[in-house]
């Protein structure tokens, strides 16, 4: 490959470039699936000495980052073309760290979560360092660890735990883990990772790097910070093994029922299924939940790590336990199981009914969050011209219904959520109009749409601007994913199908997916998990929605039909 300095940072070949790259994080992965660690440690170092490596870590931070407009101490939010090529130079592991500016983010309940962000240069090298790093753990990661994991989500994790309670009602310990990345034992994790003495010098930079809070500067002798590029990982690898560790302290056994008549029953394994730091422990029996929290506990202790007293609770799935009611929430789900007729339930693979069904639906405090959401754009709303607050509300209203559609029964929820927004918007449209009567109101704010003549919207003149509607969102399955796949397995089209098949994923990009059968109509190379998409308008006419005009491209293959369209001209996000 030429040097970027002579081809220009919007002439380089990225699907060369994740070519390479994706080539030897499939080497550390199959190497690491067979125990070699010198032949991954070979190859880590191939890597993160690569050119084309720090390239494509120079892009992830610089362009396809949601986090790439936050700025570290280094002020730098983002770089033009030259300065990009400038730092892919001059990237190297060079074990040292520059501190992190702390900014804290407003959660949905009042608290804020402390980010730690690093500089420009300092993402860059996480990036790196992760590409050679996530390869190797991913072959090691554990079955039921679905947080912060490429091709996996939180879907993933609420389908593991319906199958494991929908035969069975069974007692759940819902655990959280309090500041996961505040506490963890940096020498427990050090050894943990067991890398190369320049990857271990490297992290060990990070980790204890410090934070700037202002102009004050505090040292970190604990933890990961919260926002660096390369936390998730770290947090992962620190709670790998404690899902293999309940399973083989309490195993499936049998047991004597029935006695004298000396029936022979099967009590199943305790399983655990993780999301980043929220996690279950599903069992039948109260007394093993209550043994794997201490066992938790117990092993928590050398992690630096505890459990969140508030947010921990064992309870049954069926019945109430300890005053505690049935049913958990999981993610923004509720997970219950009711009794039910024969013609109703759950049934075994034999077809015999189990008398009860399982529910997966919103939580109560997820309806109530999105509701109070809903109140707050109608608020901002009264001053602004309600077009552009339709459209605000038709983001969040996509957002999550596409979020929650996977739900068994949340269908249940949205009918009742959708009578309850019908009572919003007129109280909204009586705060408006108070001047006039409920028939004008009325007349004024609903209209006729495609799923129900009292839609919310607004009409100016001929132009009539509607709102999503719940009633909108049908049931779609969410297929779990299996066992411990992982995209470093090289089956990139199953991969791609699957993102196609993910109930977040966009409408115009599950058809195109389908449709150019997972491959860029620009370079025809195969989409990977983490590849940005972008829709690509054949004819430059972005008002023409027709889907012949509709194709999905790589976001660097955009850029460059963008430049061949404009005479070379600069790009949306500054490239040349």
């Amino acid at each position: 490959m030429p040097k970027a300095q002579e081809a220009g940072w919007s002439k380089l070949d990225w699907s060369k470039i994740q070519s390479k790259v994706t080539k030897l994080q499939s080497k550390i992965y199959q190497a690491s699936c067979n125990g070699d660690k010198p032949t991954v440690v070979k190859y880590q170092q191939m890597l993160v000495n690569s050119y084309t490596a720090k390239l494509l870590a120079v892009k992830r931070v610089t362009q396809d980052s949601r986090g790439k407009a936050t700025a570290g101490v280094d002020g730098e939010k983002s770089l033009s073309p030259e300065p990009r090529i400038t730092l892919a130079n001059q990237l190297e592991l060079d074990e040292k760290a520059e501190p992190l500016v702390r900014v804290e983010i407003p959660k949905p309940d009042g608290s804020k979560t402390p980010l730690g962000i690093p500089t420009l240069k300092e993402r860059a090298k996480q990036a790196l360092a992760k590409l050679a790093l996530e390869p190797e753990w991913e072959a090691l990661f554990e079955p039921n660890s679905y947080g912060f994991r490429p091709g996996r989500s939180g879907h993933d994790a609420v389908g593991a735990i319906e199958l494991a309670v929908r035969i069975k009602a069974t007692y759940i310990l819902a655990a959280d883990i309090k500041y996961c990345f505040d506490n963890l034992n940096h020498e427990y994790l050090i050894r943990k990772i067991n890398t190369y003495p320049n990857m271990e010098k490297q992290i060990r930079a990070w980790l204890r790097v410090g934070i700037l809070t202002g102009d004050v500067f505090f040292e970190t002798e604990k933890g990961t910070p919260e926002g660096s590029v390369i936390s998730s990982l770290l947090a992962n690898i620190a709670l790998h093994g404690l899902e293999t560790y309940i399973s083989n302290k309490f195993p499936q056994r049998t047991t004597k029922i029935g006695i004298p008549e000396g029936k022979i029953e099967e009590i199943g394994e305790a399983r655990l299924i993780r999301y980043a730091d929220n996690f279950v422990v599903i069992h039948e029996d109260c007394e093993v939940i209550n043994q794997c929290k201490e066992e938790i506990e117990n092993w928590f202790q050398e992690v630096g790590l505890f459990l969140h007293p508030r947010k921990t609770r064992i309870c049954h799935t069926l019945n109430e336990y300890k005053e505690e009611g049935p049913g958990f929430d999981f993610l923004g789900f509720n997970i219950r199981t009711y009794p039910a007729s024969k013609y109703q339930s759950n049934t075994e693979s034999n077809g015999e009914g189990l008398m009860m069904i399982t529910k997966v639906k919103p939580s109560e405090k997820s309806e109530r969050e999105f509701l109070d959401q809903i109140k707050g754009i109608l608020a901002q709303g009264h001053d602004k011209k309600p077009e552009l607050m339709i459209k605000r509300l038709n983001w969040l209203i996509r957002e999550w219904g596409n979020y929650f559609k996977s739900g068994s029964h949340s269908l249940e929820s949205f009918g009742k959520l959708q009578n309850t927004l019908y009572k919003i918007y007129l109280n909204w449209g009586k705060k408006r109009f108070s001047k006039r009567g409920l028939g004008y109101i009325i007349k004024k704010i609903f209209h006729k749409g495609k799923y129900s003549n009292w839609t919310f919207g607004w009409q100016d003149g001929t132009k009539l601007t509607l709102s999503v509607t719940l009633s909108e969102f049908r049931y779609e399955k969410y297929i779990k994913v299996p066992g411990v796949r992982t995209p470093y397995d090289g089956d990139w089209l199953y991969w791609v199908r699957r993102r196609g098949e993910n109930p977040e994923t966009p409408k115009d990009l599950k058809i195109g997916i389908k449709k150019q059968e997972g491959k860029c109509f620009a370079c025809k190379m195969i989409f990977q998990v983490d590849n940005i998409i972008e829709i690509h308008h054949v004819d430059q006419n972005r008002k023409n929605n027709k889907s012949n005009n509709k194709v999905l491209v790589h976001n660097h293959c955009h850029d460059k039909l963008q430049q061949m369209s404009a005479g070379l001209g600069e790009t949306r996000d500054g490239t040349v």
